[in-house]
């Protein structure tokens, strides 16, 4: 049971997801306050509330890793990525990502036809029971903060501790991606599965959490 001084753990989900993603983890996390933020693509957005004074582990899965190190909401002790990158698609100097133009498709296609391109996605990274009901504009929106968020500044001047969790068959962030995100800036827990690793096998990413807190 989680007492008054328990560390908090501040999630926040990806593209196409919403708070409930982390429900699996949630459960396999009941040392911690666990604090799920919500993107808003199925409703209104949520923000929890996390002390000020409490210690903080930020957990980013996917694109909420970036959204962590752009906002920053809370002063954490750790950041964790899990099936993360600081930058979706290729640039110069950055290599292997997402191309350029497999975005631009993706945002071309999708007021014409969300729901398609949604479940492709989906399909992509394992998801067999995506969203039923969902934002269009709002997702369309954060379609442009993959295409234009860059966060590896950020990252490279974080002054807490960084870990990433990191699935061998990945289809959205391959093994090379995060290796190029990565390499040489946190270490990296490597895993057999795929994109959504909190879903997969949540108690092996609840365990990596509490290693890590325990190291930090």
């Amino acid at each position: 049971m989680a007492g008054t001084d328990t560390p908090t753990i501040l999630l926040v989900h990806g593209w196409g997801f919403d708070r409930h993603f982390f429900d699996p983890l949630v459960d396999c996390l009941q040392q911690f306050k666990c604090a799920p933020v919500d993107l808003g693509f199925t409703g209104d957005p949520v923000m929890p509330d996390v002390e000020l004074n409490a210690p903080v582990l930020a957990v980013g899965h996917s694109m909420g890793f970036m959204w962590l190190l752009k906002h920053k909401p809370a002063p954490w002790q750790g950041l964790v990525g899990i099936n993360a990158f600081p930058r979706f698609t290729e640039t110069e100097g950055y290599h292997p990502a997402q191309p350029v133009r497999v975005l631009e498709l993706m945002q071309e296609q999708y007021f014409r036809k969300p729901d398609r391109v949604t479940a492709d996605f989906m399909s992509r990274c394992g998801n067999d029971n995506p969203l039923n009901k969902f934002d269009i504009d709002r997702m369309a929106e954060s379609l442009t903060w993959l295409a234009d968020w860059d966060e590896r500044d950020a990252l490279a001047l974080e002054r807490t501790p960084v870990f990433v969790l990191a699935g061998k068959s990945d289809q959205i962030v391959s093994p090379a991606m995060t290796k190029a995100g990565f390499e040489g800036v946190a270490p990296i827990q490597w895993h057999d599965g795929g994109h959504l690793l909190p879903m997969e096998d949540p108690a092996w990413c609840a365990e990596r959490l509490l290693a890590i807190w325990d190291d930090l």
